[in-house]
């Protein structure tokens, strides 16, 4: 299901509420549109799709989560703060496998 085109109206497993609710939390950023689309097609609630992928929702969680990733490689830090900006990808994947669980779109 990559093209969100390719749902039909009548597959849609949502009532209206719970579209509502979809659009806004793709909107103010609480899921990715690719979540959003899974929830098109097998229904359910936002919060319980927060809820059953374990997403980080929380602001102060994600920043030990990034301060523990950080502590852990000082020298790509440093490398970065010096402006080796391609190093962000470095820190992406050990955040996910540091914590085991996604975040919310715009915290990363």
């Amino acid at each position: 299901m990559s093209d969100i085109a390719a749902i039909s109206i009548n597959d849609v497993k949502l009532n209206p509420q719970e579209l509502a609710e979809l659009i806004a939390a793709i909107k103010d950023g609480t899921i990715s549109g690719k979540i959003g689309k899974q929830l098109l097609a097998k229904g359910g609630t936002v919060q319980g799709m927060i809820k059953g992928k374990d997403l980080i929702t929380d602001p102060v969680e994600m920043e030990k989560m990034v301060m523990k990733v950080f502590s852990k490689s000082p020298k790509q830090l440093e490398q970065y703060r010096s402006g080796r900006t391609k190093l962000q990808g470095f820190f992406y994947w050990p955040g996910n496998e540091t914590v085991k669980r996604q975040s919310k779109p715009c915290f990363t």
